[in-house]
């Protein structure tokens, strides 16, 4: 029996080496650039260089770690530091890859027809100074043509120069279900980006599809620059969770997914920007979402924040959008082009100029629960609010209806609005064009409580008297609910509860009660404004006594004689 056991673990193990030997034949420490043809583990242990290309890898199933070490690249010509073309699970870990030459299109690493392969830990370093020219240009960290299912995962990746560029595809006829994740991309420089993948003149199908960009740190800096640049048949792409900060002159924007595709989401971004933050989602695409974003703009023009052109049926929600720069022709939120069927909810948009503009061919948009603070332009018929229902609105309030129309100097309907019920709904419709009517414009919330004072009587009052006139006053700075009297006695029981509902900005109110015993009490007043807001007067005690005091004399005594001149008496008093 014990031969049998050690028998199958014998055939265990050697099918267990003989299922890596098939994934990597073998293992091997690297000293120098090379040629990788054959499938394996390679390890360098020091730094390397190379006139042009270091690494080129035609083979699949390879580990290439780098160990921490350099690879220093195209010294003397164009080249690059790690060249992978038909392959398929192909690992590049742990590098640090250093452009050493001034080339054009010399990359970090170019992945040529990949799959399943993974780009993770490396530093790219392929910055080069810019001359204003076009020398020393279009060195990109990363360079796709043709790959599925790649993931580039915890890399940083810093170029300058003429189209610097992080990660760069063109003209592919491929690029599906990559993942890029937790990178840093600083990029400085005329035309450079982030990320650029641009399939102009490539296919329509498959296109750019199922790629997810996440949690990435975009740091650029220069003319015409892109954080996240993705042209020509996008479907189903992803753009999650990154952070972008971007400085310089004429900036492009944040993020584009642009033309002909369907199905991508922009979603829990934040931008921070000098000039255009621009959100550019659209031209003949449906079902996108722009959701949850928070773009701040800080000096200069810009544009657009989020624009929208040519898109329908889609969302764009939640989004807070920030700028007091106060230029002419500049907006918030932007909707051209045939935009129509969309679904704008929940955005917060403080604008100096124009909040948000829908042309005049951008129409049948519902737009409701939305703040905002600036001037608004809708060139067609859209629906401006759903219908009323219960819920804690854009600006706190408790129903949620249409929109709150603001103006920067407090001066917009919804700040001025009437509304005397204080149900956080202006009491008119907002009227922007006849066909463009908000019928539940929103309101501000009241949240201030009212003032309310004790009047009569005095605090620390004592009296004998049984019935007692209280007054108290109220006011507020919308409208007044209601005033209660209380009075406890001394053990802390409430004794007496009357409310009196009162109107007007300022009220008052007066109760009788008649006391039945002697004791020491305290009383206040409560007051409500029509919103709920509840406030409390002063604690004022009063002290009922009804009973005469009793007097007894202690001495002298009844029936004594004096023959002084003088007499002490003793009184007792009981109270």
């Amino acid at each position: 029996m014990r031969q049998n056991k050690k028998y199958l673990s014998l055939v265990i193990l050697v099918v267990f080496l003989s299922f890596i030997s098939i994934g990597f034949a073998s293992a091997e420490d690297v000293t120098g650039c090379m040629n990788i043809t054959s499938s394996g583990v390679y390890t360098l242990i020091n730094d390397v260089s190379s006139q042009s290309t270091c690494f080129f890898i035609n083979s699949s199933d390879v580990i290439l770690d780098c160990n921490g070490n350099i690879i220093n690249y195209s010294s003397s010509e164009e080249g690059y530091g790690i060249y992978i073309e038909n392959a398929n699970n192909v690992t590049i870990k742990n590098c640090y890859i250093n452009l050493s030459g001034n080339f054009n299109y010399s990359h970090g690493i170019y992945l040529k027809n990949i799959q399943n392969s993974t780009i993770r830990n490396n530093t790219i370093y392929t910055s080069k100074e810019d001359l204003g020219s076009t020398a020393y240009s279009n060195d990109y960290g990363i360079y796709f043509y043709g790959v599925i299912n790649v993931s580039v995962i915890n890399n940083t990746i810093i170029t300058k120069g003429y189209y610097g560029r992080g990660i760069q595809c063109y003209k592919t006829s491929t690029l599906n279900y990559t993942n890029i994740i937790n990178n840093t991309f600083n990029t400085s420089g005329s035309y450079s980006s982030g990320i650029y993948w641009d399939n102009d003149g490539g296919l329509a199908s498959p296109g750019i599809y199922n790629n997810n960009i996440q949690n990435n740190n975009f740091f650029l800096s220069g003319n015409s620059v892109w954080g996240i640049y993705i042209f020509k048949y996008p479907y189903n792409n992803l753009v999650q969770g990154n952070t972008f900060e971007l400085t310089g002159d004429n900036i492009d924007g944040g993020i584009k997914i642009w033309q002909e595709g369907n199905n991508n989401s922009i979603i829990n971004n934040f931008l921070n920007l000098s000039e255009d933050g621009v959100i550019l989602l659209g031209e003949y695409m449906d079902n996108i979402k722009i959701v949850n974003n928070s773009v701040f703009i800080y000096k200069s023009r810009s544009d657009y924040a989020i624009y929208v052109r040519s898109t329908t049926n889609s969302l764009i929600a939640n989004n807070t959008i920030w700028s007091n720069l106060g230029w002419s022709d500049y907006y918030g939120l932007y909707l051209s082009t045939s935009s129509t069927n969309n679904n704008i909810t929940g955005n917060n948009i403080y604008y100096e100029d124009e909040a948000v503009y829908l042309d005049s061919t951008s129409g049948s948009n519902m737009i409701y629960n939305n703040l905002f603070n600036g001037s608004v332009y809708f060139g067609d018929a859209n629906t401006l609010n759903t219908t009323l229902h219960t819920g804690t609105n854009i600006v706190g309030g408790p129903y949620i209806g249409g929109n709150y129309w603001g103006m920067p100097d407090g001066t917009g309907f919804s700040d001025t609005c009437d509304d005397e019920d204080n149900n956080g709904i202006c009491d008119t419709n907002y009227t922007i064009t006849s066909t463009n009517i908000d019928y539940l414009p929103l309101s501000l919330p009241d949240y201030v409580p009212p003032n309310t004072i004790t009047i009569s009587p005095s605090n620390n009052t004592r009296t004998n008297n049984p019935i007692i006139t209280f007054s108290c006053n109220i006011s507020d700075d919308k409208a007044i609910g209601s005033l209660a009297l209380h009075i406890f006695n001394s053990s802390g029981d409430e004794i007496y509860q009357n409310t009196t509902n009162l109107s007007g900005v300022l009220n008052s109110s007066s109760w009788s009660y008649t006391f039945s015993y002697d004791d020491n009490f305290v009383w206040y007043c409560s007051g409500k404004d029509a919103a709920g807001n509840e406030n409390t007067s002063s604690n004022y005690t009063l002290l009922v006594d009804f009973n005469s005091p009793s007097l007894s004399i202690i001495s002298p005594e009844s029936g004594s004689f004096f023959e002084d001149s003088s007499l002490d008496i003793l009184f007792l008093v009981y109270i």
